[in-house]
């Protein structure tokens, strides 16, 4: 680094730290304050870490500043200044983590919420510091100062707030993380408390309620993610056991359903962080044996919790909020979040196939009350997408085990297939939806039919499995006309569906070109679909109206030549192709020549040379065919020199390094630069023979009037277009 060695540039800073009477304001107002300090520039580092100047900068982020300040010392210098508590110097750090800064620091909560937004982000930024940069310390000090976890819980409320304790929770407390965790959780009844914000007795705002919700369901998260990693160690983490416990999920069930709408909602939130499959990106392994196990624990758990209750979510789920809502169908009353939020568990608790649970859903007459959500809200996606999942779980899992906990393999019906058959009338409220689908594009039309298609493919796979005893599912009276109008229904609405959902959009997939990017297997298909023939013709025809773009730069292998040449002579003129492509003449052999230095160059191409000239396809196409036919009469061939020559100073062969000799190469040019080229004498400059050329029309530097002059540009645009067809 430069500043290590004195090769930096003086700061302003230097001369002001040399003052007697510099203040930590003059200081804050230099723009490089911060690069200085990442610099560890030792004067001001020295200066910052002084104990007056680390109280004054505690000072700025703890309190909040007057109204009556101006806008640098409301904004500006406490900005600043919690800036460069959390610089990367360790000067300025050891000097803030001794126990009074640390007292002024953590004294910030002790003040009563809500705490001001801009301290709290403050306070925040030099946790999460502290908590990295000297997580044995500050996790010390913490279980000297237990009341800090109730002082933070006292300002959940605050965002900022509940991710400082979401910090602590997963803080590495220089190798003792389950030590602190296990002190959380046993000793300090951390999820405890939090569970009890729930409690509707406790006077609580509706962001703290919010934000212990968050906090539970990261912790679940965080617990999940932190035992897959720990298992092989078989180390048991406090957080992952204590949150499968049934009393604390019971008792925040118990204060969701007796609080307001908004403790269920976010209470189910937490139960559904518990339920639903854990997240994992495409770099974490897949589930092992012990991640299944625990993952069918808490459903266990949950189930358990949710049984007794299921009455009460049952009427909840009957019952719509008050007030009604204008939508496209009229006024109405509105389905309201916490609904949807039980049916999101619902539908989690059912792909279980719990036969306890699936009965009691179905005695209840849930299955069918989620139905008449599902066709008495037309226009609500949200309610459409979960019931349809529901029932498509159900349907996928006809049979299921008379027993979880035993290990016979007697199975019975899935007892939520009767009640929807039978009390939920599936069949028939499908059929008459489809038949009162309107037809004409200016009316509004429901927006269930998509999922009316899922709905009804996992019914008919249903069906066609055993037939017969899909029909005993029915009525025995209503069984011949229901399944009447559902073959029916099928047929006409939804095959067409299906084949329209199945066609490829335009007629037919696209061919696939030469390209190595993975990503044009979900843009045209894998291989399956994509003949090899395909494939290899994609690769000539992109030789043939590129070029040999790879031979024009240093890194080409003659290997790259050889194979671009059997694809040539594979697919030319005389190809299997030549019939589908209509080619009328082959393209020339493309390659590049080579200067008098041996160096590979460009090709020369005539185009355009104003945006006006710029051609379309059709255009494009017809240029080219001219140009083909142009090249046919006439040839440019140039060989390449052997590594013998004159000792002439026209000689240019003892400036080229040797190589071996080229074949000839066809150019292929417009018109207009076939007419340039046609003038130009027929000449050798590489010959071995030595011979002269003629002296007509060549230039003689031994003459001065023959000598090269500047060129005059000054004529405009007009005249050197006049030069480039030279």
């Amino acid at each position: 680094m430069f500043w290590k060695f004195g090769f930096h540039t003086p700061s302003a800073l230097d001369s002001l730290l040399e003052q007697e009477d510099v203040t930590l304001e003059r200081i804050l107002d230099e723009e490089d304050v911060l690069q200085e300090c990442k610099n560890q520039n030792k004067a001001l580092t020295d200066f910052l870490s002084r104990e007056e100047i680390i109280s004054q900068m505690l000072q700025m982020v703890t309190v909040e500043p007057s109204e009556e300040l101006d806008l640098k010392a409301r904004f500006k210098y406490p900005s600043v200044a919690c800036e460069v508590l959390t610089s990367d110097c360790w000067a300025i750090l050891d000097a803030f983590t001794q126990p009074a800064p640390l007292a002024v620091f953590w004294g910030v909560i002790d003040r009563p919420a809500p705490l001001h937004p801009l301290l709290a982000s403050f306070f925040m930024k030099i946790a999460f510091v502290l908590l990295q940069k000297k997580p044995e310390e500050t996790c010390q000090y913490i279980r000297q100062h237990p009341e800090i976890l109730d002082k933070l819980l006292a300002h959940l409320a605050s965002p900022a707030l509940m991710d400082v304790v979401m910090r602590i929770c997963c803080t590495d407390c220089g190798g003792k993380e389950s030590t602190m965790q296990q002190w959380l959780c046993e000793e300090q009844h951390l999820l405890d408390k939090i569970v009890g914000l729930f409690d509707p007795s406790v006077e609580t705002s509706s962001a703290v309620v919010y934000n212990a919700a968050q906090l539970l369901e990261d912790l679940v998260n965080y617990a999940r993610k932190d035992a897959m990693e720990m298992q092989q160690f078989a180390i048991t983490r406090p957080f992952i056991t204590l949150l499968q416990r049934e009393e604390v999920i019971g008792r925040l069930l118990d204060y969701s359903l007796a609080g307001s709408a908004n403790h269920l909602e976010h209470g189910i939130r937490v139960l559904l962080a518990l339920v639903n499959e854990p997240s994992r990106t495409d770099e974490e392994p897949q589930p092992s044996q012990a991640d299944a196990a625990r993952h069918v624990l808490e459903v266990k758990n949950v189930l358990g919790v949710v049984a007794p209750r299921m009455e009460q979510l049952n009427m909840v789920l009957v019952t719509p909020p008050s007030g009604n809502v204008v939508t496209p169908s009229g006024v109405m009353a509105p389905v309201g979040s916490v609904r949807i939020m039980i049916l999101r568990l619902l539908q989690a608790l059912v792909s279980s196939n719990n036969i306890g649970l699936n009965t009691l859903f179905a005695n209840l007459g849930t299955a069918a009350t989620c139905l008449d959500l599902f066709f008495n809200y037309p226009h609500n996606n949200f309610v459409h997408r979960h019931v349809s999942n529901l029932v498509s779980a159900v349907f996928a899992n006809p049979m299921i085990k008379a027993d979880e906990d035993s290990d016979s393999e007697d199975d019975v019906v899935n007892p939520i297939i009767p009640c929807l058959l039978r009390d939920g009338r599936l069949l028939s409220r499908s059929a008459e939806a489809w038949a009162a689908a309107p037809t004409d594009p200016a009316q509004t039309r429901p927006g269930y039919f998509g999922h009316l298609v899922v709905i009804a493919n996992a019914v008919e796979a249903a069906r066609k499995k055993d037939p017969a005893k899909f029909r005993s599912y029915l009525e025995p009276e209503n069984a011949d006309p229901a399944l009447a109008a559902w073959l029916k229904c099928v047929d006409e609405h939804v095959k067409p569906q299906n084949e329209l959902f199945s066609s490829v959009l335009g007629g037919q997939r696209p061919a696939r070109m030469l390209s190595d990017d993975s990503d044009d297997d979900a843009l045209y298909g894998t291989d399956e679909q994509t003949t090899a023939a395909e494939i290899e013709f994609g690769q000539y025809f992109g030789l043939r109206i590129s070029g040999d773009l790879p031979a024009s730069f240093a890194f080409h292998s003659s290997k790259d030549d050889t194979e671009e040449e059997d694809l040539l002579q594979q697919y030319g003129q005389d190809g299997p192709f030549a019939d589908s492509v209509g080619f009328q003449s082959d393209f020339p052999d493309m390659d590049v020549t080579a200067d008098a230095q041996g160096v590979q160059g460009w090709q020369i191409v005539d185009g355009p040379s104003t945006p006006d000239e710029l051609m379309d396809d059709d255009e494009w196409q017809e240029q080219v065919i001219a140009d083909q036919k142009a090249a046919t009469s006439m040839k440019i061939s140039v060989d390449d020199a052997s590594s013998s020559g004159s000792d002439s100073e026209t000689d240019l062969t003892d400036a080229s390094p040797q190589s071996s000799p080229r074949k000839p190469v066809d150019i292929p040019l417009s018109p207009r630069g076939a007419a340039a080229v046609s003038s130009m004498p027929s000449l050798d400059p590489f010959s071995a023979s030595g011979s002269a050329p003629e002296e007509s029309g060549w230039a003689n530097f031994g003459n001065e009037e023959d000598a090269p002059q500047a060129m005059d540009v000054s004529g405009g645009p007009e005249e050197l277009d006049d030069i480039s067809d030279v």
